[in-house]
């Protein structure tokens, strides 16, 4: 009677593959939900904004770090620096929502499947045949 194959009896260069074939899966999937699901710019959230602007007969919420007042205070108090860092903060924040955050996993995943795969292709093993298997020449100088 013949045992079943289990994954662990598998050699490591086709279980790397398997891994590496599940991350694209699921990666890619909830890659694809995400940005599917998250909302246009003309559906984002309005926030916490305290003031508000119209534009065109539409009245928009403007956010407490969008104002001019609050950008020269905070290079009053900070300096250009302080304004820099403050924009930078804000924008790779804003990497973490909606359709941002669905590239990056998507990226990842393409980073994490492509290094299985090329893992698995240094761990397989070439078959050789038996003309080109090398010999050890034996010394007879001693």
């Amino acid at each position: 009677m013949q045992t079943p194959l289990s994954f662990s009896r598998l050699p490591a260069s086709t279980r790397l593959r398997v891994c590496a074939l599940l991350i694209l899966l699921l990666g890619m999937g909830t890659a694809a939900v995400l940005y599917a699901t998250s909302p246009g710019d003309d559906e984002a959230a309005p926030g916490d904004g305290s003031s508000y602007f119209m534009e065109g007969g539409t009245s928009y919420t403007l956010a407490p770090s969008d104002s001019r007042s609050y950008r020269r205070s905070l290079e009053y108090f900070g300096g250009k620096s302080a304004v820099e860092m403050t924009e930078l903060r804000e924008w790779f924040a804003g990497l973490w929502h909606g359709t941002p955050l669905a590239i990056i996993i998507a990226c990842l995943t393409l980073l994490a499947s492509g290094g299985c795969l090329y893992l698995a292709e240094s761990l397989a093993e070439e078959p050789q045949s038996p003309d080109k298997v090398e010999e050890k020449p034996t010394s007879l100088d001693s």
